[in-house]
């Protein structure tokens, strides 16, 4: 149980220059949006103009600028940057000492309600500036919050601290991350973190996704060349992935090996749990990497070719994704070949040049047929559809008008990245919206989606928006989602 405060005192004793920043920042932002001062002087601007949508964006995004150099402010100060490591390595000691019993475990009481926003600061502000070891204390972090020292004990460390935790997280996320809220859903036996945990899992693994950044893909632990050498002691296993990501398993002379021998004593079972781990984590990771290339696909998010070499064909396990596609450069189609050098459609040596992207079926034009042979010849199953991929025109749009789907099925979309619109009249969501790169488009529903029983009316009809001024991949991916929803 916590009497008093155990983060707040390293705050409190920064100089007044950094103290005042963080008041200022506390000010006008809270972890749920805008408040104070902010909200006031967006209301003005509303009231104001002639236009009260715009002038709110516009103030919004200014007191948005301000926010973020506050928060680089404190990420450049040195002696901030040093407390807030002080307060995250507090925090983990003190889960520490609640685990093994050093202090009173009391449910949900682990930190004073004072010590939320402190600890959530200096995450915030730790992720911003990049530090590197953030990602290891916050994943421990993350679970330790959620599991209790009793082993039959329902309730959690503390809930508070959980959730300021995934908001950094959702701000700022990584896959290391995303497996930590994943880990702690499985770990905690409290039934509404776990619901909730697997649901901001979900969310965190969206906006992955979405995001531009490659290079924060881990590498689990296996060398260059993508393996792991497990030593049993008296005899050495190695572990490595075939292009499906299944696990290969091979003895010190090379022979293949069905999987592990049975350990029944160290360090043979800590190599088997490490192994067991391993397969996990390589098929969530794997999971995730190959809808993200997807989505990257769909969005025409482009790379450099040195990030495209570091992180999608040097990477461990994301090469073994990257060699089953066909890529895009400004000079033309090309593919990584088994040696990690680069091919075109008549398999002489290509060097991309600008900018790299996943190939999209519309792009490839007439040359999908040639590459749709290539891939054959080379048994290549890709890790998703591209090449021969289904595409649609804009004008195609007015057939789903009207149509009547189960909301169990229109609810499905979420699994593609889709989310439901705004609450508004009688409590309802009367949209699913498509998110695309920097604006959104929206399938408006009826009756809609009742908040907290979204299956309520089992059927909705389809009312979607026009696809004006959409270019032709966004327009052909919103009607392939379409054409699955409704097939």
């Amino acid at each position: 149980m916590t009497d008093a405060p155990v983060l707040v005192a390293i705050e409190h004793n920064l100089p007044g220059p950094v103290r005042q920043t963080i008041a200022q920042l506390r000010a006008v932002h809270s972890p749920w949006g805008l408040i104070g001062d902010a909200t006031v002087a967006i209301t003005a601007a509303r009231l104001a103009s002639d236009d009260p949508e715009a002038a709110e964006e516009l103030e919004r995004s200014r007191w948005r600028e301000r926010i973020e150099a506050w928060l680089a402010e404190l990420a450049a100060d040195e002696t901030y940057c040093a407390a807030a490591r002080a307060v995250v390595e507090t925090a983990g000691a003190r889960l520490r000492d609640i685990a093994d019993g050093s202090v009173p475990y009391v449910a949900d009481r682990a930190f004073d309600q004072q010590d939320v926003p402190v600890l959530e600061l200096a995450v915030d502000v730790l992720m911003a500036a990049d530090s590197q070891w953030v990602d290891q204390v916050v994943s421990a972090l993350v679970v330790a919050t959620v599991v209790p020292p009793g082993p039959q004990a329902r309730s959690v460390p503390s809930q508070a601290v959980f959730y300021a935790l995934t908001r950094r997280i959702m701000a700022r996320p990584t896959v290391a991350l995303a497996q930590a809220v994943r880990a702690a859903g499985v770990a905690t036996r409290h039934a509404g973190v776990k619901k909730k945990a697997a649901r901001i899992a979900r969310d965190i693994d969206q906006a992955l996704i979405r995001g531009a950044d490659i290079g924060n893909l881990p590498d689990l632990g296996l060398s260059a060349d993508g393996t792991m050498v497990l030593d049993y002691g008296d005899k050495t296993f190695t572990v490595s992935f075939d292009e499906h990501l299944r696990p290969v398993v091979t003895d010190a002379d090379g022979k293949p090996r069905k999987t592990l021998p049975k350990a029944t004593a160290e360090p043979g079972v800590s190599c088997a749990k490490t192994f067991t781990a391993l397969k996990k984590d390589v098929r969530v990771v794997g999971d995730l990497q190959r809808r993200r290339l997807e989505e990257a696909m769909v969005t025409q998010r482009g790379w450099t070719v040195a990030e495209f070499t570091t992180h999608l064909v040097d990477h461990p396990l994301v090469w073994h994704l990257t060699r089953r596609l066909v890529w895009q450069a400004d000079n033309g189609f090309f593919r990584a070949a088994e040696d990690k050098t680069f091919a075109d459609a008549d398999d002489e040596v290509f060097a991309p040049v600008g900018t790299v992207r996943v190939a999209h079926q519309l792009n490839l034009g007439d040359q999908a047929p040639t590459w749709m042979a290539v891939l054959a010849d080379y048994e290549i199953l890709q890790p998703f559809a591209q090449v021969g991929r289904d595409t649609y025109t804009a004008d195609q749009i007015t057939a789903f008008d009207g149509l009547v789907v189960y909301s169990g099925k229109v609810l499905g979309l979420e699994r593609r990245g889709w989310w439901r619109g705004p609450v508004r009249d009688s409590g309802r969501q009367w949209s699913i919206v498509r998110p695309l790169p920097g604006t959104t488009w929206e399938l408006a529903l009826e009756p809609g989606f009742v908040m907290g029983e979204p299956l309520f009316f089992e059927e909705q009809t389809l009312h979607p928006a026009a696809l004006d001024g959409l270019d032709p991949i966004t327009c052909s991916e919103i009607l392939r989602d379409l054409h699955l929803l409704c097939g």
